[in-house]
Formats: C-alpha cells, structure tokens, sequence
C-alpha cells in the first residue's frame, strides 16, 4: 500500500509519540526521525493519583512541518515558546498562534498543528491517563 504525505505524517506521528504513558519510555533517543519534528520527554511524574501521568514535553517543527490530527488520553496544554502556526481543533475555529500564546486542549478533541514559515518551538504539559497511548491518529 502507497502511502500518501499525510498518511506518512501521521504514521510519524504516531510512532514517535505512540508510547504508553505510564512510563514514557519512548523520549528523544527512541522516537523516530523524520516528518521535521524532534520531540523530548523533560519530566514525567506519576500525578493526579495513581492513575494518571504527567508529562512535560517540547517539540521542535521544521518550516512547513505538521503535527498530524490526532487525540489525547487526557488534558494537553501548549505554550508557544518561539515560532508559530495554525491549530486546528475539531469543531472549532482555526486559531493561529505566535510565540508567548498557550492554549489548553480538552481531552480526547482531535487536533493538528500546522507550522508557519519559520522553526517553532512548542512546550507541552500532559495530564494523560496511564497505560494508554499518550497519541492516537484521528484520522479526517
């Protein structure tokens, strides 16, 4: 099966984000290169209680490079820290968003990020549910 660019994308994604996140195994060493995004696992802490994690993540995006749609297990809150692009959130308009702008993404809500012209740098905090996918593809 031919895979088209968003599919291929989307794969990257998911792979490089995929792990459980219970332990967050998966970090900057062992995600997949490819797609113009380099993501790091900075800290991870067993929080709310015993049956959630929480994640802090960045994530570096090329000019040009996509985040595929996708969903989380939990709560995702995004700082853009340099750089910028459009989020697209499921039943929501566009929102574009520039350097110092944050957005809080309620679980499950499939989304995407489309990065502008130039390198964007992204924080990410993560309030997942434990022992399940921290990324799935939400396919359009």
């Amino acid at each position: 099966m031919r895979l088209d660019r968003r599919r291929f994308v989307s794969c990257v994604v998911c792979t490089a984000m995929g792990y459980v996140a219970l332990g967050g195994e998966a970090d900057a060493q062992s995600a997949p290169p490819g797609g113009g995004i380099a993501r790091a696992v900075l800290d991870k802490t067993p929080f709310p209680g015993e049956a959630h994690m929480t994640l802090l993540v960045t994530a570096d995006l090329e000019p040009g490079a996509v985040i595929a749609r996708h969903t989380h297990p939990g709560v995702e809150s995004v700082y853009v820290v340099k750089g910028g692009g459009v989020v697209r959130l499921e039943g929501r308009p566009d929102r574009s968003m520039t350097a110092g702008e944050g957005l809080i993404i309620p679980a499950g809500l499939p989304h995407l990020f489309e990065n502008g012209t130039d390198a964007t740098r992204i924080a990410i905090t993560y309030v997942v549910e434990k022992d399940k996918p921290l990324v799935t593809s939400a396919p359009l």
